[in-house]
Parts: C-alpha cells; sequence; structure tokens
C-alpha cells in the first residue's frame, strides 16, 4: 500500500481494541500493523469493563470496538456512550459483522466516528482510521444501498416496529413509547417533573376532554394500532406474526440477544451506585417492584462485576 493514506501524527497511533475473540484480535492486530507500524495496539480486551480500567491509566487515540461483545458486559453502542461522556477527544470505529442500517445507526448516534465489517480488507479499515483520525467519518455505502430495499416507513411508524420486534402486544407498545416521551419530556421541558412525579401519573391523565374520556394510555394505544394499520401495506399486507418477523429483520437492537438487557445493566449500574430503589424506577421510569426484582435476582457480589 501507498503511503497516500498514512497519517502525519506525532508518534504512533494508540489504539484498543475491544473484541472478545482473541483470533479476531489478532488478525487485525497483525493485519494493519504489517500494513502501518505507526498502528500501535496498547491493549485487546472483549469486556466493557475492563476497557474502562485500560482508558482510565493509558493515553488511547482509537478505540476499534466489536459491537456484540462479552454479554456480562457493555456492547458495543453502550460502551461508545460512555467513552464519549468520559473520553472525547478519543476516536471510536466499529468493526462488525452485524451491518444492518439500524446497527449503523444506533452506533452514529451513540457518537461513533466510523463503521467498518470485518469482511472488510485490512487496507479498506486502514483508510477508514485514516479518515476518522483527520477528523472525518467513516460509514459502510452498503448500508444506504439496504435503506433503498426498505419500505418508507415515518419515524413514528419504525419506533412501532422496533417495539413489535420485540414481541410487545399493542398496549405495550403504547407503554413504551410513552416512557420514552416521558423521559423526553423530563430532560427538555423545565418544571415538566414537578407536574408529573411518576410515569404512571403520565400515563393515566387525559389530557382531552374531547376524547371520550380516554387516559393518555389508551389514546396512545390506539394510535399504534392505527400505525400499525398504516404499515402492513407497505409490506403488502402481512399477517402480524410475518410483520413480526420483518421487524426482527430490519429493526431488532443487538442487545436483545443477551441473556442480561440493556435495563437490567442500568439498574444494576445505579444499584452499584447506591441509588435508593425509588428514585432508580424514577429516573428510568419503571416501577419500584421491577427494580426491586432485579435487586433480589443478582447478589451484591454480581452487580459490582458488572462495574
Amino acid at each position: 500500500m501507498s503511503n497516500e493514506t498514512s497519517i502525519s501524527m506525532k508518534g504512533p497511533i494508540k489504539i484498543l481494541l475491544i473484541e472478545d475473540n482473541q483470533r479476531m484480535q489478532k488478525s487485525l492486530k497483525n493485519g494493519l500493523q504489517g500494513i502501518d507500524s505507526n498502528l500501535q495496539f496498547v491493549a485487546e480486551t472483549g469486556n466493557g469493563k475492563k476497557a474502562f480500567e485500560i482508558l482510565q491509566i493509558t493515553k488511547i487515540d482509537l478505540v476499534i470496538m466489536d459491537y456484540e461483545l462479552e454479554k456480562e458486559s457493555r456492547w458495543g453502542v453502550e460502551l461508545t456512550k460512555d467513552i464519549v461522556k468520559q473520553f472525547p477527544d478519543i476516536k471510536i470505529i466499529f468493526w462488525s459483522v452485524n451491518t444492518r442500517p439500524v446497527d449503523v445507526e444506533k452506533a452514529k448516534a451513540a457518537g461513533a466516528h466510523g463503521y467498518v465489517t470485518k469482511e472488510s480488507t485490512d487496507i479498506e479499515v486502514k483508510i477508514a482510521i485514516d479518515k476518522v483520525m483527520h477528523g472525518e467519518e467513516s460509514w459502510l455505502d452498503k448500508n444506504l444501498r439496504l435503506e433503498l430495499t426498505k419500505p418508507e416507513l415515518t419515524e413514528k411508524e419504525i419506533k412501532v416496529m422496533r417495539q413489535l420486534a420485540k414481541g410487545k402486544s399493542n398496549k405495550q407498545i403504547a407503554s413504551a413509547l410513552l416512557r420514552e416521551e416521558f423521559l423526553g419530556k423530563i430532560e427538555q421541558e423545565e418544571g415538566f417533573a414537578d407536574i408529573y412525579k411518576t410515569i404512571d401519573e403520565y400515563m393515566d391523565e387525559i389530557p382531552d376532554k374531547a376524547e371520550a374520556e380516554a387516559t393518555r394510555f389508551e389514546s396512545r394505544t390506539k394510535t399504534v394500532e392505527t400505525h400499525l394499520v398504516n404499515i402492513k401495506p407497505k409490506y403488502n399486507g402481512p399477517s402480524r406474526g410475518e410483520l413480526i418477523k420483518k421487524a426482527i429483520e430490519e429493526y431488532s437492537e443487538l442487545e436483545d440477544k443477551r441473556d442480561i438487557s440493556p435495563e437490567v445493566i442500568a439498574v444494576l449500574e445505579l444499584l452499584h451506585l447506591e441509588i435508593k430503589p425509588e428514585w432508580i424506577a424514577k429516573t428510568l421510569a419503571i416501577s419500584e417492584r421491577d427494580v426491586e426484582k432485579i435487586k433480589k435476582k443478582f447478589n451484591p457480589e454480581d452487580i459490582s462485576k458488572f462495574f
């Protein structure tokens, strides 16, 4: 390879590789260093907790990570959010076999700077590194082509499909969307948290007397039903079961494959920080009963190992 894509930086580019397959670690490391000796792999790990320990004590310029990591640790998107928050100067590139638009979109929204597939050649990965280290971004062109093959859904319809991919009923979808709305308003609207102390108060309110005395939850459930009616023709009118399969194929979250869900991990993190269950419930907009169930399921030593 010519030196046209080499980065003119002082000293080596210090890389942390977050990948839980040692064979893949070795393959990428040897391949890239064979192209450019300026790429210095400082450490490799497949665990989110270990990754943060390394970042705390080691100067890192670039993190290359897989999307799916060890089941008992944070995965790529969750790790990216934390890295961006605590180490904003570090560049992040995903290196993954998952190339669906939804996966790339989530990585981008979390703050990553690039995304390459594990099927990419070493040179293609090197080019992506060069672009990112020069302040640009590098995303998969393949995903643009995949995006064109999917029916065009509205933003709200996509949200419904993502919940449908989790096997949720219409009422459960409505509840999940209201929870998301509730959390967004708490962050964005001043005084909102003073009006609605809990998610239940928000869901049970009757916002518009003209809507046949329907609560916000009842009204939103009907809205979900309408969205599903509008979505079906875009997929040539499939049954609900067939639509669920489409939703899983196109919009399911990789994190749902884990034995431990992102929500459970979020609860465990707050328990680890010794936050009271009632405050955890309010922060995550879940019931205090669910927090207590999670708390009982894990021993204190189990909770600490995650963080």
